[in-house]
């Protein structure tokens, strides 16, 4: 059928016109993107208060519980009387701890002072210090592990592991409780045949204080899906013990000694505030 000169024309406006309606339907939307952008953006600035005003509380409240902490540490200590097997019995008592800590460590744990935790002023990290009194196994008076976790403050997020730092043991000699020397008499092969030779190698121990030595990122070619799940879960495993430390026993540690816990307390219900937070 042939269509007139007045029906192309007619055909031609009403595109133009459906155009023109798109545009301005588009136009409109994307205003209201716009707008909801720009609330979004006054969400994150209000959220960035938030947070650093939250750390300058938490601040605040850790000075205060730091010198409980140092009176804490006397009495634990004490000159004339003391509370022998404190730390290392608040430790094995905590499941997510106790479970790393090996037989061979208890007695090089028995010599723990003290346990801290020092938050970094701005929220993104914080670092945790063993103290120890001179013993027979090393040299260090301090052994720490620091965290540098960008979002540690918000709640509700998987924490964001930016960096890991241990520390280096100085073991002395024949004292190390993360590795063994193992001989071992192998007989040899070809010409050596028949004969004994001593074969010395060094073994891994399980060991609490292979804590201090962080997992480390292997190089790109050795890395595969099997790797990357070990990975995952040794860097998981190390961060719940960091914070089962840092929230559980340096903060209640009387209770993880004496075997208290379990029981819902004010500072479980502040947690439960907390992560309530805007996010």
């Amino acid at each position: 059928m042939a269509t007139s000169a007045d029906e192309v024309v007619d055909n031609v406006v009403s595109e133009e016109e459906e155009e023109e309606e798109e545009g301005e339907t588009d136009e409109i939307l994307n205003g209201l993107v716009e707008k909801l952008q720009e609330l979004d953006s006054t969400r994150e600035s209000y959220l960035e208060e938030y947070l650093k005003e939250r750390a300058a509380l938490e601040a605040k409240y850790q000075a205060k519980y730091s010198g409980l902490y140092k009176e804490r540490a006397q009495i634990i200590q004490g000159q004339e009387s003391c509370i022998p097997h404190f730390w290392v019995s608040a430790l094995s008592n905590m499941e997510t701890v106790g479970s790393m800590i090996a037989e061979q460590d208890v007695d090089c744990l028995d010599c723990l002072l003290d346990i801290t935790c020092k938050d970094d002023a701005d929220g993104t990290g914080f670092t945790l210090q063993f103290f120890f009194a001179k013993n027979e196994y090393f040299d260090n008076e301090i052994l720490t592990k620091r965290y540098q976790v960008p979002n540690l403050m918000i709640s509700g997020d998987e924490p964001i592991l930016k960096k890991v730092i241990g520390c280096d043991i100085q073991w002395k000699e024949g004292k190390c409780l993360t590795e063994q020397v193992v001989t071992k008499k192998q007989k040899g092969k070809g010409k050596h045949s028949g004969q004994l030779r001593t074969v010395t190698r060094t073994e891994k121990k399980d060991s609490f204080f292979h804590w201090f030595n962080p997992p480390t990122m292997p190089p790109l070619e050795e890395m595969n899906e099997e790797v990357a799940l070990q990975l995952e879960a040794a860097f998981e495993q190390d961060y719940d013990a960091a914070q089962a430390l840092r929230t559980q026993i340096i903060p209640k540690a009387v209770r993880w000694f004496t075997g208290e816990t379990g029981q819902p307390d004010l500072e479980d219900a502040v947690d439960d505030l907390v992560a309530a937070e805007p996010e």
